[in-house]
């Protein structure tokens, strides 16, 4: 873990000093003059000026020996790090599906059925995303080959029709040829009936 992902202490420790210099600032010259106004004059508010100046260094240093003080009573540097290291796992844990929560104690029940069923619940989804790709490959194979055999139906039906169509042809050839035939047979009977005549 690298020292510049552990930022709270150091973070904590800015804003102290922000409250101090917040707080600092509020005790002014004019604050000083107006409890004492004895000391008004050029003189006297110089001196108070340096008795400002000497309070609030006192005021700060004083403050903070108690704030390291109390850091290192309360061990809030380890804490505050720990609590860095803590968010840093939880957001990278976060990012892993089916990773298991850090604190199992502090969840309720249906949480930690969630969190669980997370994993098998990407694993099914895996697994149907798998089987809709093989599927999606099924269909447009069938469909490639629904497409070949329309195209063969429609051959067969158009050499159908084109045997439909030579029939009918030869069919009318026949008529006419039976039709000539008629004819003939009829004039070789009457050519036979005048003869015999």
């Amino acid at each position: 873990m690298a020292e510049t992902e552990l930022l709270r202490f150091d973070r904590f420790k800015e804003v102290v000093e922000k409250a101090l210099d917040q707080c600092v600032k509020t005790l002014t010259l004019e604050k000083l003059v107006s409890c004492y106004p004895m000391y008004q004059a050029d003189e006297g508010r110089s001196a108070l000026e340096t008795a400002r100046e000497q309070i609030v260094e006192y005021f700060r240093s004083t403050c903070m020996s108690e704030f390291e003080l109390i850091y290192q009573e309360r061990d809030l540097k380890n804490k505050l790090d720990s609590l860095d290291k803590l968010i840093n796992k939880a957001k990278a844990r976060s990012v892993e599906p089916g990773s298991e929560p850090l604190f199992l104690s502090g969840m309720a029940p249906i949480q930690i059925l969630e969190a669980k069923l997370l994993k098998s619940r990407l694993e099914v989804k895996a697994k149907q995303e798998r089987l809709l790709e093989s599927l999606e490959k099924d269909v447009i194979g069938l469909y490639g080959e629904l497409n070949k055999k329309k195209k063969e139906l429609s051959d067969t039906v158009e050499s159908i029709n084109d045997s439909m169509s030579f029939l009918r042809d030869l069919n009318v050839e026949v008529e006419e040829l039976e039709d000539s035939k008629v004819d003939k047979l009829f004039k070789f009977v009457v050519d036979r009936d005048l003869e015999q005549l």
